[in-house]
């Protein structure tokens, strides 16, 4: 399953560093929806962690 364009562009953002709040504000998207998008995000990638995600992230890009 893919990620959908704005999963990606949160997780571009959690890539770079920034926070859910920091992501939040950069996309001009309120919090709840930025901590949706990470949770569709780490479902697609069977992931449990944000903290995982990101180490998976590191090796695919």
């Amino acid at each position: 399953m893919r990620l959908s364009q704005a999963e990606t562009r949160v997780l571009s953002e959690l890539i770079c560093g920034h926070s859910v709040i920091e992501c939040a504000a950069i996309l001009d998207l309120s919090v709840a929806t930025v901590r949706k998008h990470l949770a569709a995000t780490l479902k697609k990638t069977c992931c449990s962690r944000q903290s995982e995600l990101m180490r998976l992230a590191s090796i695919v890009m």
